[in-house]
């Protein structure tokens, strides 16, 4: 059996007697954080565990609990990704993650944190058949 092959389970909608919604009180806004390798990580997390806090102070109607700051989330081939989430009220999590984003930027230029770049290295070797 093929591994791209799975079970397909079908429910018409008339059978449907429950419906279960977890975010009717509140929703989760994820924000994920790319670094460079070279970024002292201890610092970064404290960086953004400050910014968190300013954000709960200034929008506690959008922020409704102080922000946790989970760690690396991934080990990518140029970053590090580091995760931070926060509860907000239904609706406001796209709100929230916008203005996170924004002071998180702020405060790394601030803080002398930089951003990853995308950047690629090309080797180039003569064919063998070139005069070179």
């Amino acid at each position: 059996m093929s591994e791209f092959l799975r079970e397909i389970h079908v429910i018409p909608n008339g059978n449907i007697q429950t419906v279960t919604v977890l975010t009717k009180e509140w929703a989760r806004a994820v924000v994920d954080v790319s670094i460079s390798y070279r970024e002292n990580l201890d610092k970064v997390i404290s960086v953004l565990g400050r910014v968190g806090d300013r954000l709960h102070e200034d929008w506690p109607d959008r922020v409704t609990e102080k922000p946790v700051i989970l760690g690396v989330e991934q080990m990518g081939q140029e970053s590090l990704t580091v995760r931070c989430v926060v509860k907000t009220p239904p609706m406001k999590q796209w709100e929230v993650m916008r203005e996170w984003r924004k002071r998180i930027k702020e405060e790394f230029e601030r803080q002398g944190i930089e951003l990853p770049r995308g950047q690629r290295t090309v080797l180039v070797q003569p064919r063998e058949d070139s005069k070179a």
